[in-house]
């Protein structure tokens, strides 16, 4: 076999390889989703967007990996809409057309307020895609009976509550 050949046969055992590694990752589970889609999913009536402003703490979050205690700020932009993000970090700028569904420019996905307490002190927002969904609230500790509720209608809508990680610090 001449040196040239070898190298061809490498390359064609290599895309083989290639073909079958991308054939397994399309049949696992899309991973990134934490929600049965074909459940049903909501946003809440009860939503009064400057009562949203000012900081948030994420108390829980829907994620593979272990979630670092953060705060979130909530910006509103007059009436059509608002910006979320990292506190002291850049925010995304969503619109308020639909009232407790946001849409955002670009890749971001679409954020729904699921449920919020009475006195906006907790809140549960999430995606129809299940990408996103976490549990917000004003204080970093306390108000278990509020982060009950909040797990309660995430549950609900369809979230895989054992993918649902506690914040630490």
């Amino acid at each position: 076999m001449t040196s040239l050949q070898g190298q061809v046969r490498r390359v064609w055992v290599r895309l083989i390889w290639l073909a079958a590694a991308l054939v397994l990752v399309a049949c696992t589970p899309n991973q990134g989703v934490y929600r049965d889609l074909s459940a049903p999913i909501a946003a809440t009536t009860r939503f009064e967007p400057h009562r949203l402003a000012g900081d948030w703490w994420v108390r829980s979050e829907f994620s593979e990996t272990p979630v670092a205690t953060r705060q979130v700020t909530y910006d509103l932009l007059g009436g059509s809409g608002f910006a979320i993000g990292p506190k002291g970090g850049p925010l995304t700028r969503h619109d308020l057309t639909e009232g407790a569904r946001w849409k955002a420019a670009g890749t971001h996905p679409e954020i729904w307020l699921l449920w919020v307490d009475t006195d906006y002190r907790t809140a549960a927002i999430g995606a129809p895609d299940g990408t996103i969904g976490m549990i917000l609230d004003r204080a970093s500790t306390g108000g278990n009976d509020r982060i009950k509720a909040a797990r309660e209608i995430l549950d609900w809508f369809g979230y895989d509550m054992t993918k649902l990680q506690e914040a630490q610090p």
